[in-house]
């Protein structure tokens, strides 16, 4: 992320004047804490030896930590990294020199947690490196690490972080994590991401071989609302005071002070201490050419869960020109936004807000706006008046429509200023365009030979809708940019229908349906052997003979019929005067010829009369009268 032009200037200009800015090349971080059993092993040996708070870690150190043990490393800009329980880490690259960092950690196993601080030096580099996998961040504050099975689990409370898989780059925000699926990475709005004991839940659902892919994101999703409804629980009991920092300081370390009710320990800076009630004090440090924002975040532990419990924040601008940078802050201009407009949001599926304010009013206030959302206010959350916000945009959020974004900063002191920037927000993009249209056939006419269908999901995409027969023929194509009624026209006879909706970003949802179409036509019915009278004769049975009757095959058939097919015919009736009808359905249809046996008593005349009513609504009726002599 780069500051905005003139906190850039105003970054030059300081770090020019002051003498000491250009300080000594730093290759090694400290100790800050350490709990349990904790090994080092230096560069060129093989001997582990157990580090102390203070011990520095230079570069090509190994670190490992055994079960329920952890230490976390303060690097020189002041950011820190935990190493957490089971865990083996390498500081292969560590460097700070003229307030530019260069830090990689390779984690060979387990998880490391970081607090990394935002670098104002565009040559600043912090990456942490897992197999196959590098991960480049830039004011972070996360988690990243192996579950036990070896899949790669990244997870951030608040920044940005951009993994690289061989040449597929994945990028997460604030309240996101990335794990995989398959062969990919799916990256999920997850409120308990970039936290030790969410990542272990993750762990636990990734290496049971039971949990099925399909199923991943729903299992991982419902976790989390378990997790954070405990979370929110436990918040109402913690109660934290702590000293607000100054805006600016001098010194290459700041004291916090303060103090958490309820809670088991509290983490700041990489140090922990026990919370009993009293108060703490933490003194967070960092190299003297390490000029910028700090930021140091509260985490408050309870048994295994971890809480934020605030944040504090200030500005580290050095000795010579602090009186010079206080008169530089009050000239400086109510608002100013280094953003560029229009902001393009596509991958990833987020834009970030950069700028500064003037810091001349403490009780003002500074909010991002776009649409319903309203940011919370950035001035305390801010250091010297430089701000950053980043706003997730997709499909999903319902928050895609929109057209632009104003950054308003009220002063009753100093003034108002409002800056509104224009928003492109790429529907094409499968990170911002995540669900799918839906199609859904409410009824279908077959006398009219229509189908009524309804269009939903589309949220203000352009949805392309095409209906194909029998998977060869596409019989209608349109363009919707909104949900709509359809009424399509079916094709004569039965088909297999499917009807598909796809947007811009390539999502489909198809419904497929055997539909009919039986227009008007003319229809016969055909008796074999003449539709009226036919005389049978045939010897009486002998006396005693149980049966008077004799048996016959009424063959008829109905003609006019496309193909012959009987998916025309709807149901067929055969009636005899005192006999039950015969109902023939379409489950008994094989043709358009029917076979139908008839008992015909001696010595008497029978009618037999067919109904045959056809699916298009037509009626034929055909009676034929039997005489056995």
């Amino acid at each position: 992320m780069s500051f905005s032009r003139f906190f850039r200037l105003f970054s030059i200009i300081l770090a020019t004047l002051v003498a000491y800015s250009f300080a000594a090349k730093t290759t090694y971080g400290k100790v800050r804490s350490r709990i349990g059993d904790v090994g080092l092993q230096k560069t060129n040996t093989s001997e582990w030896v157990e580090p102390h708070v203070g011990t520095k870690v230079h570069e090509g150190d190994l670190l490992r930590t055994m079960m329920e043990s952890q230490v976390i490393v303060g690097l020189p800009d002041g950011s820190s990294i935990s190493i957490e329980e089971n865990s083996i880490v390498s500081m292969s690259e560590l460097i700070s020199e003229d307030g530019k960092n260069i830090s990689t950690t390779d984690i060979k196993k387990g998880k490391v947690r970081f607090d990394v601080q935002k670098q104002a030096n565009k040559e600043s580099s912090i990456k942490f490196k897992t197999g196959t996998a590098v991960a480049a961040i830039r004011g972070t504050e996360g988690i990243i690490g192996h579950s036990r099975n070896g899949k790669l689990i990244a997870s951030l409370r608040t920044g940005q972080l951009e993994i690289f898989t061989g040449n597929k780059a994945t990028t997460i925000n604030g309240g996101q994590t990335a794990v995989p699926k398959g062969e990919e990475l799916v990256v999920l709005d997850l409120v308990s991401s970039g936290t030790t004991d969410f990542f272990d839940e993750l762990d636990e659902i990734l290496s049971d071989s039971t949990t099925n892919v399909d199923s991943l994101e729903k299992v991982i999703t419902e976790k989390d609302s378990l997790l954070t409804h405990m979370k929110d629980e436990l918040k109402g009991k913690v109660k934290c005071d702590f000293a607000p920092l100054p805006d600016k300081v001098a010194d290459t370390l700041v004291v916090v002070k303060g103090k958490c009710a309820a809670a088991d320990t509290v983490e700041i800076a990489g140090e922990k201490q026990a919370s009993n009630g009293n108060e703490m004090e933490f003194k967070p440090t960092w190299d003297v050419g390490a000029i910028g924002e700090k930021k140091f975040a509260v985490t408050c532990q309870i048994g295994k869960l971890r809480i934020h419990c605030g944040q504090l924040n200030t500005f580290y601008v050095g000795k010579a020109k602090e009186e010079e940078t206080i008169d530089s802050t009050l000239r400086a201009p109510l608002l100013t936004v280094a953003t560029q407009s229009p902001i393009s949001v596509s991958n990833p599926a987020a834009f970030t807000i950069e700028g500064s304010f003037n810091t001349g009013d403490p009780a003002a206030t500074l909010f991002v706006k776009m649409g319903a959302y309203t940011s919370p206010n950035l001035v305390p959350l801010s250091a010297n008046g430089s701000f950053t916000h980043t706003v997730n945009v997709s499909e999903k959020k319902g928050n895609w429509n929109e057209k632009s974004v104003s950054v308003e900063y009220n002063s009753s002191k100093l003034g108002s200023k409002t800056i509104t920037l224009d928003l492109d927000v790429d529907k094409t993009s499968k990170l911002v365009n995540t669900e799918k249209p839906f199609i859904a056939v409410n009824s279908a006419d077959s006398l009219k030979c229509y189908a009524k269908l309804t269009l939903n999901n589309s949220k203000g995409d352009d949805v392309i809708y095409k209906s194909i027969i029998d998977d060869e023929t596409t019989i209608e194509s349109s363009h919707y940019k909104s949900n709509a009624s359809i009424r399509q026209e079916l094709t004569s006879g039965v088909h297999r229908y499917a009807f598909t909706a796809e947007d811009q970003a390539g999502n489909i949802h198809q419904v497929t349906k055997t539909l009919g179409c039986f227009p008007p036509r003319k229809h016969t019915l055909e008796i074999t052997g003449g539709n009226t009278y036919e005389r049978i004769r045939s010897p009486k049975p002998p006396q005693g003979y149980q049966s008077n009757s004799i048996y016959r095959n009424l063959t008829f058939k109905i003609t006019n019929i496309p193909n012959n097919d009987p998916r025309y015919i709807k149901m067929i009736t055969i009636s005899q005067k005192g006999k039950s009808n015969v109902i023939l359905r379409p489950t008994d249809f094989q043709s358009n010829i029917f076979d139908h046996q008839v008992e015909l008593p001696h010595g008497a005349k029978t009618d037999i009369t067919i109904k045959v009513i056809m699916k298009n609504g037509s009626i034929l009726s055909a009676t034929k009268t039997y005489e056995v002599r």
